[in-house]
């Protein structure tokens, strides 16, 4: 999935929110940030939502207070994503400012903390043992009815073959002893698979496990 400089940004400071549960949408939109605006910040709320990086139940009513209980929550494709486009979001928060750059920083410091992941691949490596071998049977029963639904879908000629494509190379990536986890991640959170719940819901059992 591609998103633009400025959802990016926007994700950066949807990350940069102390603990999982963010504030709700108004509280969101109206947060002095000197480097964008409110506008801007709506609008990429949406968007995210739309590609359903963030929950989607909080874009209830813009002009109406929402209750306290709905919060904007990173889905588990939308921290896959922050985990496997780091590069690119610090570069986005560089659009901001130095303070805010540092935040960031910190921030992805809280998700390495938080779920065990570091910057090497032998942190990825070791998600096998930790999933085990009743999540890894769920993850791959989960690849192969992926590609199932992906030839029965309704879609046609390359969104298919792309969107089918993506869905074998994930099923083929877990059914090694110690699979590539983060290759399978970023597969599940490319945008020929975006549509599919069966992706989110193979994010969830791996993000799930580390959370």
């Amino acid at each position: 999935m591609d998103l633009n400089e400025r959802d990016l940004l926007v994700l950066s400071i949807l990350l940069t929110q102390v603990g999982d549960r963010i504030g709700t949408f108004r509280e969101v939109v109206d947060m002095e940030r000197p480097f964008i605006s409110a506008d801007q910040i709506e609008d990429s709320l949406f968007e995210l939502d739309n590609m359903h990086l963030i929950t989607a139940s909080i874009i209830a009513s813009v002009d109406q207070p929402l209750p306290e209980s709905d919060m904007i929550e990173l889905t588990p494709r939308g921290l896959g994503y922050c985990i496997t486009n780091e590069a690119k979001i610090l570069t986005a928060a560089l659009g901001g400012s130095t303070e805010h750059i540092g935040e960031v920083r910190q921030a992805y410091d809280r998700i390495r903390d938080r779920h065990g992941l570091g910057v090497d691949s032998s942190n990825w490596t070791g998600l096998t043992k930790r999933l085990g071998p009743e999540k890894i049977k769920q993850v791959r029963q989960g690849a192969r009815v992926l590609v199932e639904v992906v030839e029965q879908s309704d879609l046609k000629g390359t969104d298919k073959e792309n969107a089918l494509a993506c869905a074998k190379a994930v099923e083929e990536l877990v059914k090694a002893p110690d699979p590539q986890w983060k290759q399978v991640i970023e597969i599940l959170n490319s945008s020929p698979l975006t549509a599919f719940l069966n992706a989110a819901s193979m994010l969830t059992i791996i993000l799930g496990i580390i959370a």
